[in-house]
């Protein structure tokens, strides 16, 4: 693997809570199972899981164009290879803070059939400053995605700046950043309807810790609020932060970000079903079920979530159309080549397996 450093003073608490919430998500997600077909086919979550890949789906080709280079954030196992190769982009670089999942998404970037686009994969956390840094010269996307991730980054006001900076560093005018989070309006809300901090039905529990609210539920921190989530089968315990999204809309103008869309899960299900390709998509993925409709469950679950997309207004530092460059073009990416970031001056830290 190449080993790539930066420089910058962290503080001893903050370099601390970074490490403590890094060790969380990179424990539950290197323990995850890869679940056979057959468990995932009989899983109580199959439909659900499956309409969330179709709304990121729709939230992607709402604003990606062909030949498109593309920054997947947060990128786990690479999910959405697939979705890259179906929506033809041209370069993809990926970047994800647990080695065992940049290690799955490169084997998986190297073994997709026909694959159209060229790929560099990026163990390092995306919270942190200089993510996109040792990218070529001359190279800036046209489009980046965070799915399911951006609330972690909520624990603290400097996560989420890094995060829009390592987003905004390298995104041309005119190019969107979308994502998908819990949504947290609707979380408050039924915490609020309830005794006690727990949320919770046959599916999911969210379980609040009195501390994390301030000791009452009127009074949320904007950063810092903490809960575990569970989501039976897949998902035990694991810590996740509510995203005040006003913050959020504040913070990305800082980085050239503006909102351009904002929609509930709900939302974006009722733009998707206008499209037929959508819709033929929707039964082709198996998201409805055995009466061919979505479950009152799974629709309630929908709830939980929101899409949203915002619009680079400002052009990137040293950005030159003239002299805008490709990635490497391999046929084949090995472990030697996923880029290593050292990025313990700024708090964090690397496992290596």
């Amino acid at each position: 693997m190449r080993r790539m450093t930066n420089e910058k003073e962290f503080t001893t608490t903050e370099r601390k809570r970074s490490l403590d919430h890094l060790s969380n998500i990179q424990n539950h997600y290197s323990t995850l199972d890869n679940e056979s077909k057959h468990n995932r086919n009989n899983s109580s979550i199959f439909y659900l899981r499956n309409i969330n890949n179709w709304i990121k789906l729709v939230l992607m080709g709402k604003y990606l164009m062909p030949h498109s280079n593309v920054f997947d954030v947060c990128c786990g196992k690479g999910g959405d290879l697939l979705k890259w190769q179906n929506l033809r982009v041209r370069n993809l670089v990926a970047a994800d803070v647990t080695l065992p999942c940049v290690i799955a998404a490169q084997k998986r970037y190297s073994n997709l059939k026909n694959r159209c686009f060229r790929g560099e994969f990026i163990y390092g956390d995306c919270f942190l400053p200089g993510v996109v840094d040792k990218l070529p010269n001359g190279f800036f996307f046209d489009f980046a995605s965070c799915q399911f991730a951006l609330h972690y980054s909520f624990s603290s006001q400097k996560r989420i700046e890094n995060l829009l900076e390592n987003v905004s560093k390298r995104l041309k005018k005119g190019g969107h950043f979308v994502g998908t989070i819990p949504n947290s309006n609707w979380i408050i809300k039924k915490l609020r309807s309830v005794e006690g901090y727990t949320i919770q039905n046959s599916k999911f529990k969210i379980e609040f810790e009195k501390t994390s609210l301030q000791s009452q539920k009127e009074k949320i921190p904007i950063f810092g609020a903490e809960y575990k989530f569970y989501l039976n089968p897949s998902v035990v315990g694991v810590s996740e932060f509510l995203v005040h999204f006003p913050t959020l809309v504040k913070l990305a103008k800082k980085y050239g970000l503006e909102l351009d869309w904002k929609q509930t899960f709900h939302n974006i299900y009722l733009y998707g079903s206008q499209f037929k390709n959508y819709l033929l998509l929707m039964k082709k993925n198996n998201c409805f079920n055995q009466n061919n409709t979505i479950s009152q469950i799974d629709w309630d679950l929908m709830n939980l979530y929101l899409g949203f997309a915002f619009k680079k207004v400002t052009d990137p530092q040293d950005w030159n159309p003239n002299e805008t460059v490709d990635l490497q073009s391999r046929k084949i990416i090995s472990q030697e080549d996923i880029i290593v970031l050292d990025q313990s001056e700024f708090g964090g830290r690397l496992y290596q397996n």
